[in-house]
């Protein structure tokens, strides 16, 4: 059963516990500095996730910013596209409503029989016209 704690036999937990080799000062220092290697090379580590980390967030804040410049640009596109559409619309209502007018104003009964009177010489007929009928004997 695992209790969460190492096996001291594992691995030294105090300087007593270190072997060592009597013969030598150099050798008995051995394992420090190693430990300080180790320290330095995970210090080195840390730093280096660190800085590309940083170096990974500041690449997404750019391109975040561009991001947002482009649709922001964009957008202005759009709206002056939208502007320009709207009033190209007020213009062909306006040119629509001014040809509906003459349309109304050609079609006029007085206009086309003041051209029929000019050009072909007609004239109009008189709204008081008798028309006489003979009484003809019914046959039986």
């Amino acid at each position: 059963m695992y209790s969460g704690r190492r096996d001291w036999r594992a691995a030294p937990r105090w300087p007593s516990h270190t072997a060592y080799n009597y013969g030598s000062e150099a050798l008995q220092e051995a394992p420090e500095e190693e430990i300080v290697r180790r320290k330095l090379k995970k210090e080195k580590a840390n730093l280096k996730s660190v800085r590309r980390l940083v170096v990974f967030m500041a690449a997404l804040v750019i391109i975040c910013y561009f991001g947002g410049v482009a649709l922001s640009e964009m957008y202005v596109t759009k709206t002056s596209d939208l502007i320009q559409l709207k009033q190209e619309e007020a213009d062909l209502l306006d040119e629509n409503e001014t040809l509906k007018m003459d349309v109304e104003r050609l079609r006029s009964p007085e206009r086309i029989a003041g051209i029929a009177s000019k050009k072909s010489g007609l004239s109009t007929a008189r709204s008081n016209i008798y028309v006489r009928m003979e009484k003809t004997p019914q046959k039986k």
